[in-house]
């Protein structure tokens, strides 16, 4: 999946949610709680998943990247597209065993 700088990714503002970027840490404690919420991750988020959130922050647009790319499972594709983002390529794994 992919978002060119010309990409406008909206996020879906569903009613009584407001989105606004995270300014503090306390901001990115509740961001990546939402995260493990979304992606139904077994345990809560803890001081490495605000140090990664923190690291991400930036907008890579405005780093100069032209190009975001995302791999992503497919039950959370939808999650993506909703936003902004739009299907590139399909990846296939092979193995020899």
């Amino acid at each position: 999946m992919t978002a060119a700088p010309a990409t406008r990714l909206t996020p879906r503002s569903p009613a009584g949610i407001s989105i606004g970027q995270a300014v503090s840490e306390a901001d990115l404690a509740e961001a990546a709680a939402v995260q493990h919420h979304a992606y139904q991750l077994p345990r809560p988020p803890g001081p490495h998943d605000i140090a990664r959130l923190t690291r991400l922050a930036r907008t890579a647009h405005s780093q100069g990247i032209s190009l975001v790319f995302l791999e992503a499972e497919p039950a959370e594709e939808q999650i993506y597209r909703r936003t902004g983002f739009t299907d590139a390529a399909t990846k296939i794994w092979a193995s020899i065993r």
